[in-house]
C-alpha cells in the first residue's frame, strides 16, 4: 500500500535545493490512498468523517497536545535558519529518542502520509513541511509519540495516551 514518489506531488524531494540523493529518496514511501486511510483509521481515527490534523475534535489525544508547550518559541526568535534547522533537528531527536532506522509517519491529512526513516525525517524535515503546513505531524505508533507543526510556526510533542 506504498505508492511511488512523484516528482509532482512529492515535489519537495526532487528539488535542486534540497539535495537529496535517489538513495535517499528511496527511503520516503508515501502511502497509497488506500494505505493512508488504513493507517489513519488504525492510529489516528476511527471517526469515518475525522481526516485532516487541525479538524480533530478537542478531546481528540492529538488535538491535546496544541496545549502543549511551543518549543520553538525560545529559540526561533532572530534565529538565522541554519541555527533554526539545527535547533528543530536537535528537539526532535530529543524528544523522540529513537535510533535513526526507526520507522516514522508523516501525516499530513487521512489520504496522505509518508513513512521514512526517523534520520532522514530529522535531517530533511523542512521538505516534509512543504508539503503542507496546516497541522501535520509526525508520528511514532510503537511508542505513540508525535511532533505537531503548527501553521504559525509552533512544534508541540505529546504522546498518544491509550
Amino acid at each position: 500500500m506504498i505508492r511511488s514518489l512523484e516528482a509532482e506531488e512529492d515535489w519537495p524531494f526532487f528539488e535542486p535545493d534540497c539535495a537529496l540523493s535517489q538513495s535517499r529518496r528511496s527511503l520516503i514511501r508515501p502511502l497509497s490512498q488506500q494505505g493512508a486511510s488504513a493507517f489513519w483509521e488504525a492510529h489516528i481515527s476511527s471517526d469515518r468523517l475525522a481526516r485532516h490534523p487541525m479538524l480533530l475534535p478537542r478531546h481528540h489525544w492529538l488535538a491535546s497536545g496544541i496545549q502543549e508547550p511551543d518549543r520553538l518559541r525560545d529559540i526561533s526568535r532572530n534565529a538565522p535558519a541554519a541555527p533554526m534547522h539545527a535547533s528543530v533537528t536537535a528537539l526532535l531527536v530529543e524528544e523522540f529518542g529513537l535510533n535513526n532506522e526507526e520507522e516514522v509517519f508523516f501525516v499530513l491529512m487521512k489520504e496522505r502520509i509518508y513513512a521514512t526513516e526517523f534520520g532522514l525525517f530529522s535531517a530533511y524535515w523542512e521538505q516534509f513541511l512543504m508539503l503542507g503546513d496546516e497541522g501535520p505531524f509526525l508520528f511514532h505508533p510503537p511508542t505513540g509519540r508525535y511532533a505537531q507543526f503548527s501553521p504559525h510556526g509552533r512544534l508541540s510533542f505529546g504522546t498518544r495516551a491509550g
